[in-house]
């Protein structure tokens, strides 16, 4: 008979044996795991791979498959703009952050439209060689404006020989006039580019981009106007003369326009009791573009919400978020009384253009000035909608051009930049003759004698 002293080092000898398989099959069961993750992530580790702007485009397979892979639609949609200019332009700070945390080709990354009601999603890049336009469903020309100056006239001259592939859709996009456009280049190869598709902020568009819109309570569903119709029956809307410091502000740091836009200003200085701020003023507001120097703004009861350029439809953010979202009176010329009429919310804002004389038009704000109760109907419109602001763009305004996309087998006649509605929407041709103009030229153009409201 085992002595209980032998038993109980048999038992020992068991335990450890036990012990010493389970351990072996947990790590096998590990080893086993590990490789088959591996295997699952190794092409799409390959496609994260980074690629210069100067080399050729490859891996363009495993990027697509490893972006949005259980999306039944994507479309490749590239923007034409190097990390170059796109740094410059603080507009595009939230396209720079998706782009500057891709790993993979071109910068590419996923932007989901399908949550947004759309049939596809798009995976963007960015890049400004014509090389990279090859593959892509969509090429989006303009949302880096700069682009074709300096080092990019080059991939210009080669784009004016360059046709859409097959299926390809070329958009124009733009927030910027021609005027500007060109300025900036100083190339009037840019008028020449292709497009299938206008986005900008022209009413005549093919996709509308505008820097803000009114939406009315009653135009707009249930669902989207819950929150403000809530907001509008829970509390009372602030009284507008509340905070209100000063009579009239503008504030701006472009003082190169092309209408006599300072001298403007300098006239009215000399009638009204104007504050000037940035470059363009006397007086200045630190950080420029900041949340601080909005509601330096919005102690004012009025402000000049006055463009650098004459255009049609061109009603930029000093209206729709300097002066509305922070409560403050626009005083507006720059596009004709009827661009503002077709957007704005009704009773909201001063055209300059009503007034034959500027006489007259400082008569009827000085007499506003001291009226009250008629300054308050100029808010009215806070009770019957709200205004929504658009700018700075986000990717996402891309989805937008899905419905409108050729497909793989349509090859859609293209049209010519200098024949469209954006081109051709100025008061003042964009054309050699305003941008070579003598010096006393220049001095005539500029004077507020020789200039006359856009009516």
């Amino acid at each position: 008979m085992m002595s209980e002293s032998n038993m109980t080092v048999v038992r020992i000898k068991k335990s450890l044996i036990l012990a010493i398989a389970l351990g072996i099959l947990t790590f096998i069961g590990i080893l086993a795991g590990w490789r088959i993750t591996s295997q699952r992530n190794y092409g799409h580790r390959k496609a994260e791979m980074s690629l210069s702007e100067n080399d050729p485009v490859e891996g363009e397979e495993s990027v697509s498959q490893s972006l949005f892979a259980k999306a039944g639609c994507v479309k490749h949609v590239h923007i034409f703009g190097s990390d170059r200019e796109m740094r410059h332009i603080p507009e595009l700070h939230r396209y720079m952050d998706l782009f500057q945390r891709s790993n993979q080709p071109l910068d590419a990354a996923d932007v989901d439209c399908v949550s947004e009601g759309y049939d596809c999603d798009i995976v963007l890049t960015r890049g400004g060689n014509v090389d990279y336009l090859e593959g892509k469903d969509v090429i989006v020309f303009g949302l880096v404006p700069t682009e074709f100056r300096g080092e990019g006239r080059e991939q210009l001259k080669r784009l004016m020989e360059w046709e859409p592939s097959p299926g390809q859709t070329w958009i124009y996009f733009s927030t910027e006039t021609p005027l500007r456009v060109l300025k900036w280049t100083r190339d009037f190869d840019v008028m020449r580019l292709k497009y299938h598709l206008l986005m900008t902020y022209d009413l005549d568009s093919d996709i509308v981009v505008p820097f803000g819109y009114y939406r009315s309570f009653d135009e707009s569903t249930e669902a989207l106007n819950v929150s403000s119709k809530q907001a509008l029956e829970t509390r009372r809307l602030p009284d507008p003369l509340l905070g209100k410091e000063g009579m009239v502000s503008w504030m701006s740091s472009n003082c190169h326009g092309f209408w006599p836009r300072v001298e403007f200003i300098k006239r009215m200085r000399d009638v009204l009791p104007l504050e000037d701020y940035g470059l363009c003023g006397r007086k200045e507001c630190l950080p420029r573009r900041s949340d601080e120097c909005n509601k330096l703004m919005a102690r004012y009861k009025f402000y000049f919400a006055i463009p650098n350029s004459e255009c049609k439809d061109y009603i930029t953010e000093k209206f729709w978020l300097q002066s509305l979202s922070y409560g403050t009176v626009p005083i507006v010329l720059g596009s004709k009384k009827e661009s503002y009429e077709a957007v704005a919310p009704p009773n909201s804002y001063i055209h300059f253009s009503d007034y034959d004389s500027v006489g007259n038009f400082v008569a009827f704000l000085k007499r506003l000035d001291k009226d009250d109760e008629a300054y308050r109907k100029f808010y009215d419109w806070r009770t019957k909608g709200e205004v929504v602001l658009t700018f700075p763009t986000r990717p996402t305004i891309f989805c937008k051009a899905l419905p409108h996309l050729q497909d793989k087998r349509d090859v859609k006649a293209y049209k010519y930049l200098n024949d469209s509605p954006w081109f051709k929407g100025c008061r003042v041709t964009p054309n050699n003759k305003v941008f070579d103009m003598s010096r006393e030229e220049t001095r005539n153009f500029f004077k507020f004698e020789n200039w006359s409201i856009w009516r």
